[in-house]
């Protein structure tokens, strides 16, 4: 997910990607002024504390899902523009993907939340079921399951800062929808970038 403006971290995202072989599609992300498309993603008191730049990455985030569910996706993996990959990361991937429980809605591919006190449960040597995520919507996995989840749930969560990010951690904590969280992370966010959430 990326906006259209951001052409120059387009161009890197898209060398990162294929220098690792991966097909991906770029979804054209949102500002918050593009909250008349998604009238009910997301809650009023919401839109009323986020920046218009987390309203538009909450945007770009549900347009996703819905994409998701409505082409009936078995999985689908979500990218932020700003995400740089670990290396080897197909099969990396491919091998945790192995060891994941099958009942996820969403996996983590990292969040910058693996600290010890947020594992809930350690499911096995590379999985833990996290507390609450409040950041880390910049490389995750969801099922089909857990796309139709978030799309109904996630426009009743009332968040006062933060953003989609947050409101999915809402989710967690309060057992609505089933995550995972990888031990070692597989991607990382490029702090090289200026956030385009403010």
């Amino acid at each position: 997910m990326s906006l259209k403006t951001s052409l120059n971290r387009r161009a890197i995202f898209k060398n990162r990607f294929d220098n690792e072989n991966l097909k991906y599609v770029i979804i054209d992300g949102f500002t918050g002024l593009d909250a008349y498309i998604f009238p009910n993603a997301i809650s009023v008191r919401s839109k009323q504390y986020l920046s218009k730049g987390s309203i538009g990455c909450w945007l770009g985030h549900y347009s996703i899902w819905m994409e998701a569910a409505n082409q009936k996706l078995e999985y689908s993996m979500i990218f932020e523009d700003d995400v740089i990959l670990t290396k080897d990361f197909n099969n990396l991937l491919s091998c945790a993907f192995d060891k994941v429980p099958s009942d996820f809605d969403i996996l983590f591919l990292n969040s910058g939340n693996n600290y010890p006190h947020n594992k809930r449960f350690i499911v096995n040597e590379l999985f833990f079921t996290p507390y609450q995520i409040r950041n880390g919507a910049y490389g995750y996995i969801i099922s089909y399951n857990g796309a139709i989840k978030l799309l109904n749930m996630i426009p009743t969560v009332q968040v006062t800062r933060g953003g989609v990010d947050s409101a999915i951690g809402v989710l967690i904590r309060n057992k609505r929808i089933t995550a995972y969280h990888l031990n070692e992370p597989l991607c990382w966010v490029d702090f090289s970038f200026i956030s385009s959430i403010k």
